[in-house]
């Protein structure tokens, strides 16, 4: 009997333990199919699920910007963390860009506390328009600092840099093609155009292509006195980037030379692919996508196509500067084409530059960027919008307040 009662009180244990179980499984059951129904009608629900940027737009002063766009996806968390590089010299070379990426370099070493390497109140602009660093022709450092940003006019130069800036310096630098970038520097600086027009005996219109077909028949003789040293409508490019003007008929060396600029630089920007060059040099950098925003400053020579003879006849003239940029073109091509994701990133880069400047023609006090796959998002303010119209002297003057010994 005692066996019996054993026998039972077992199998009650048993059933009771089958029991709970099922009901355990009966609640995960419910637990997931609820979490399941909760995801579907939140995905279908949620403005976040097809927005690239939410920012209010209003008119009114006190409130943010407002303004949504339903056909790019946010992503708030950021996939990849890499560590910031805050150090960076720009060599920076004559129209290519270089006015537009020293004001990204100055307002990113403004909001990042960084010392600059300042011209000397004489020349605002060039710290060397022929010659390489120099601390002679800097701004005294504040006491116990060391150069952290240069973005000034400067020839380069390996031992130069190596010897007064600090090692973890990234160098970075930025290349044109050859002919636009002659084109525009014959424009912006007036005195070739006065120099052809005055000594050439022929009866020249204004037309800059006119002018220009004119000075490459004979460029020794139409360079202006004052860049005889190094001229800027022709192989500046090679001249900024230190290849010595002896050297550049020399093929061998130029290339040796143009592997070794490889070797030093971080990064070689290009001028006609500029907003994929800056998206790279986030990733290079770990930037934000705040830190690379911009504005154009000055415009190209307006120039939209070039004839054959000017092009056979420059090319003949500045074939070092058609090597340099030939290859660092080849080299930012592989850089890029490796990047995952890169152009989807320069769309959403395209996209927020015009949501930005949008902000910046308003009243409103300031913008949130939301966080995308690629980036945390941002406040701009229009303390922001300020620095990022203020040309580059005042920029130099303001940076040497700042950072007053």
């Amino acid at each position: 009997m005692w066996s019996s009662t054993y026998g039972d009180w077992k199998m009650s244990i048993l059933q009771k333990k089958q029991l709970t179980v099922k009901r355990a499984g009966t609640f995960i059951a419910i637990i997931c199919l609820f979490t399941l129904w909760w995801l579907i009608v939140t995905v279908k629900e949620t403005p976040h699920s097809r927005r690239f940027l939410t920012v209010p737009f209003s008119k009114s002063v006190s409130s943010s910007v407002t303004m949504t766009e339903t056909q790019l996806p946010v992503v708030s968390t950021i996939k990849k963390v890499c560590e910031k590089k805050t150090r960076i010299a720009f060599i920076k070379v004559h129209k290519a860009a270089s006015t537009t990426i020293t004001s990204i370099i100055q307002r990113y070493g403004l909001s990042h506390n960084l010392t600059f390497a300042l011209p000397r109140e004489s020349d605002l602009y060039h710290i060397g328009f022929f010659e390489t660093f120099d601390p002679a022709n800097v701004r005294q450092l504040p006491k116990g600092k060391v150069y952290e940003a240069l973005c000034q006019h400067v020839v380069y130069n390996r031992e130069a840099f190596r010897k007064y800036l600090p090692r973890n310096m990234k160098i970075i630098a930025a290349v044109r093609e050859p002919l636009a970038r002659s084109a525009s520097a014959f424009q912006y600086f007036h005195s070739y155009s006065l120099e052809v027009k005055s000594k050439s005996k022929a009866n020249l219109s204004n037309n800059p292509l006119t002018l220009m077909r004119e000075f490459l028949k004979n460029p020794e003789y139409y360079e202006p006195h004052d860049f005889k040293q190094g001229s800027l409508a022709y192989n500046r490019m090679a001249f900024d980037l230190g290849l010595p003007k002896a050297q550049y008929s020399n093929s061998t060396f130029v290339d040796q030379y143009i592997r070794q600029l490889d070797e030093d630089m971080s990064l070689v920007l290009i001028a006609e692919y500029f907003d994929q060059s800056l998206v790279l040099l986030k990733r290079i950098m770990c930037w934000s996508t705040k830190d690379i925003l911009y504005q154009v400053r000055h415009k190209g020579s307006g120039i939209a196509e070039f004839p054959e003879d000017l092009k056979s006849a420059h090319r003949k003239l500045a074939s070092v500067e058609y090597r340099i940029y030939d290859y660092f073109l080849s080299k930012f091509n592989t850089l890029y084409s490796n990047e995952v994701d890169i152009d989807e990133e320069v769309h959403l880069f395209e996209y927020t530059r015009h949501i930005v400047d949008h902000f910046c023609l308003s009243q409103n006090k300031q913008i949130v960027i939301e966080p995308t796959k690629f980036d945390k998002g941002f406040i701009f303010t229009q303390k922001d919008c300020q620095f990022l119209t203020m040309n580059e002297t005042d920029f130099v003057k303001y940076l040497s307040k700042v950072q007053e010994p």
